[in-house]
């Protein structure tokens, strides 16, 4: 009887988990539990990316995805002028404008005696 079928030609590399993919990986000892031996796994090789590494388990039903924190830094040399931006996204303007608006009413009727009006005659 055949339960199932796997083609290992798709992936580059299948070889035994490497302990330190689960080292500290707490999703893999909740879903095999806290003495699941990495070494008893086998695994096959998905992708390989500078920030990820992403392995099947063989016969597990489970797939493994380790992330590595993006050291990259945003490029600091954006220089569009504000009225561009503005005028091109008119929801940051209204955001913007409403904000503004609050803050510096606020600050005028608490500078202000009364906001009545004038007296009457």
């Amino acid at each position: 009887m055949q339960l199932g079928q796997y083609c290992a030609s798709s992936h580059r590399t299948m070889r035994v988990l490497p302990p330190e993919i689960v080292a500290g990986f707490e999703d893999f000892r909740i879903i095999f539990g806290s003495d699941a031996d990495a070494l008893s796994f086998q695994s096959a090789e998905v992708q390989i990316t500078a920030q990820r590494t992403w392995l099947r388990l063989v016969g597990q039903r489970h797939e493994l995805q380790r992330w590595a924190p993006d050291t990259r830094l945003p490029p600091l040399d954006f220089k569009a002028p504000h009225a561009l931006i503005l005028e091109a996204l008119p929801w940051v303007r209204n955001h913007i404008c409403h904000h503004i608006c609050r803050h510096i009413c606020r600050h005028i009727c608490n500078d202000l005696p009364n906001m009545a009006g004038p007296p009457d005659p």
